[in-house]
């Protein structure tokens, strides 16, 4: 496929719908303060080493991956099946609603996640959940390992 290779920028950049197709990879590298725009359907969004970045997409065929990021902002306007953070810190993922209840988000290695979602209705304000990062492992007597959220999170 395809790559769009957005490195070191500063302000806006639109990425129109009619130039990025589901063959497509995005990569944003290694921007600070940028505001990244893709409209349209791409395979795979990457935002690595980027800080107090702004990613807003319409649609991912494969995911988003943010990696090595600092104060990031991502958006889905329709659909992504999975978000993963990975040694990021600072990270608020906006889920549209078409999309809410189907993304996945895979975290590793972060802190300072949160996840906003629209309200019961259109008119209600968004609701921002915190991404829990601290847990709590048990060995059990069959064998298996427990995980719940840290009781930090109730």
């Amino acid at each position: 496929g395809t790559k769009w290779i957005v490195e070191g920028q500063t302000g806006m950049v639109e990425i129109k719908a009619d130039q990025v197709s589901i063959k497509h990879t995005v990569q944003i590298y290694n921007c600070v303060g940028a505001t990244i725009v893709i409209d349209g359907k791409c395979n795979t969004i990457a935002i690595d080493k980027c800080k107090k970045t702004q990613v807003v997409f319409g649609e991912v065929v494969a995911g988003c991956e943010i990696i090595n990021c600092q104060s990031v902002k991502v958006q889905c306007k329709t659909k992504a099946p999975t978000i993963s953070i990975d040694k990021t810190d600072g990270c608020t993922v906006y889920l549209g609603r078409e999309t809410m209840h189907e993304t996945k988000i895979v975290a590793s290695k972060s802190s300072e996640m949160n996840l906003s979602c629209p309200g019961a209705t259109d008119d209600d304000a968004w609701v921002e959940k915190v991404i829990p990062e601290q847990f709590v492992h048990q060995y059990k007597t069959d064998g298996t390992v427990s995980v719940d959220v840290s009781d930090l999170y109730s």
